[in-house]
């Protein structure tokens, strides 16, 4: 390969991939959990488990995330598009800060967040063998998991992925 055309296509596939993975603030019909006061609600590796046993009836899917990664931020804007592409109670949808404290939740949501967001901690993300974020689960309707996987995902594959899963 010519050693001058490398980096201009490099240049090319950053920017390709800065156009996919743009993101949007979409409002949505299903509020997100918030406890009351600002205080993001706390979960650890026990409460993840029962999160999918309590969302037996519809798909969950989970967003293993923090605030300062990059990615992770791209993969909120996808999530809002995704919620807003259904009806409530048709998907779950929770993302799983893992980071250090709430405190980094409260500065980086400043309005209402696009998705239910439970602060965990990066014990849980250990827990769950969790190696790169963001990190993406899906279980169906029977809290089988179809889907566990790192990467940040455009709205197309993430319905792709739901569309077979919900309940019209």
């Amino acid at each position: 390969m010519n050693s001058r055309l490398f980096p201009a296509r490099l240049l090319a596939t950053a920017l390709l991939a800065v156009a996919l993975f743009s993101t949007t603030a979409c409002g949505g019909s299903e509020p997100p959990r918030k406890a009351a006061g600002g205080d993001w609600p706390a979960v650890d590796a026990a409460g993840v488990k029962s999160l999918v046993a309590e969302s037996k009836g519809a798909p969950l899917l989970l967003c293993f995330w923090t605030t300062w990664c990059p990615s992770c931020r791209q993969e909120m804007g996808e999530l809002a598009k995704l919620r807003s592409a259904y009806k409530p109670g048709q998907l779950r949808m929770v993302a799983v800060s893992l980071d250090e404290g709430p405190d980094a939740l409260k500065a980086f949501f400043k309005d209402k967040p696009p998705v239910e967001v439970l602060h965990a901690g990066p014990a849980v993300g250990q827990a769950y063998g969790i190696e790169s974020i963001p990190h993406l689960m899906i279980y169906d309707r029977d809290g089988k998991q179809v889907f566990n996987r790192p990467g940040a995902y455009p709205f197309a594959m993430l319905d792709g992925l739901i569309k077979g899963l919900v309940k019209e």
